[in-house]
């Protein structure tokens, strides 16, 4: 992932633009091959840009791929390449639907909630580094193993979340506070990270002793994300739709920032979210946005890649 900060220019919104169009193509390919309508993406965009039954989920999952990214720019400018957003997205989930029934209703249902999530993605971010961190990027594969682990653990828990933030529009399918909050963050990770001790102590390379703060962070940003997901009211386990597939987008959309397109990077996150909130093809819609994810990252490494042999 690069995480330069050189300036904005069309061709890098354009890389952008086409990535995020190629992705779509070869996610419809692999529909076609399934024996599924690779045009029902074109719609799926629309509705969730448009509908009116899909437009507030839509606002709602960008609000938390954009929170999640943000982790993710978080551990890339750590040097950190997989802090298994997947498994702390879920676990931030699951953390704050316990919170809520433990609370019940009351005015601090909110706050304790989130907290709870923040610090079960920031603990479950130091867990899932490995403990041998003499290798190059060793954190690649503990974090895969870290997301599959977390998924069997949460294969058998049976919860729904309830819409707590309020709503920004009227109405029962209407976008909920949580872009707001998220573009909060989005704003305030960019001062933090440019003009403060903090954001340059985290983009240093970290030792190799002590505790992992950039780990920390991040994992609290992806726990936060999943809990901002679970009280816009959306999310829920062992239906046809979960936050299964949350941190893998998340991913793949600070992987497509550059780590300095961060005009873009919201932009980005409801156009993904768009397509993942309004295309089910599958029983389970997580195994949509992991494969729409997959073939971000997927095209943007190949051209990647080409570029560099034209260069060489």
């Amino acid at each position: 992932m690069t995480t330069s900060n050189r300036k904005l220019t069309f061709i890098d919104v354009f890389h952008l633009l086409f990535v995020s169009v190629a992705a779509i193509v070869v996610l419809g390919w692999i529909i076609k091959l399934k024996g599924g309508d690779p045009l029902g993406l074109l719609q799926a965009l629309m509705k969730g840009l448009l509908a009116k039954e899909a437009f507030g989920r839509t606002l709602d999952l960008a609000g938390a791929i954009l929170v999640a990214a943000c982790g993710c720019l978080v551990a890339a400018k750590g040097r950190l390449w997989n802090i298994a957003a997947e498994g702390q997205c879920l676990i931030g989930f699951a953390c704050a639907c316990m919170a809520c029934k433990v609370i019940g209703q009351g005015f601090l249902a909110i706050p304790f909630a989130l907290l709870v999530s923040i610090a079960c993605g920031a603990l479950s971010g130091l867990i899932s580094l490995p403990s041998n961190k003499d290798e190059e990027h060793p954190e690649v594969a503990s974090g895969l193993v870290f997301n599959v682990v977390v998924v069997l653990l949460l294969a058998g828990y049976q919860t729904t979340s309830t819409a707590r933030l309020f709503p920004l529009l009227q109405g029962e399918n209407a976008p909920r506070a949580a872009i707001l909050l998220a573009m909060f963050i989005f704003v305030s990770y960019r001062y933090f990270s440019r003009n403060l001790a903090l954001g340059l102590f985290l983009r240093a390379r970290l030792p190799k002793e002590g505790i992992n703060y950039v780990a920390l962070v991040a994992g609290g940003l992806c726990g936060l994300a999943g809990g901002v997901y679970a009280l816009s009211g959306h999310g829920c386990f062992g239906t046809t739709w979960g936050p299964e597939g949350l941190g893998y987008l998340a991913f793949a959309v600070s992987f497509l920032a550059l780590g300095n397109l961060w005009f873009c990077l919201p932009l980005l996150a409801i156009f993904v979210a768009a397509i993942s909130s309004g295309w089910l093809p599958d029983e389970r819609a997580g195994l949509t946005t992991t494969s729409l994810a997959i073939c971000l990252i997927g095209v943007a490494t190949f051209l990647e890649m080409r570029n560099r042999e034209g260069a060489s």
